[in-house]
């Protein structure tokens, strides 16, 4: 898996998942539009690169939370291809 997709989707998973006061929350749901705004531009290659690490990072986990996140950003990013 490439290093640079793992770390963008750990730090996607961080920001999403974690409970924050709402002025926070705000500045975090900002941040993850703006993220998934640039991967909307990206080509397929890099869509589908970037499911397939997002997948064997869902698959390798037992924590149901994170493989829920997982799973949404999966789907959100495979709508765009």
């Amino acid at each position: 898996m490439d290093i640079i997709y793992k770390a963008l989707l750990e730090a996607i998973i961080y920001i999403s998942g974690r409970d924050v006061p709402d002025d926070i929350a705000d500045d975090d749901l900002k941040v993850l539009e703006n993220i998934f705004a640039d991967l909307a531009n990206t080509n397929p290659e890099q869509k589908s690169a970037l499911i397939k690490a997002a997948t064997a990072l869902r698959d390798s986990t037992d924590d149901l939370v994170r493989r829920d996140e997982l799973e949404c950003f999966i789907e959100s990013i495979s709508e765009n291809i």
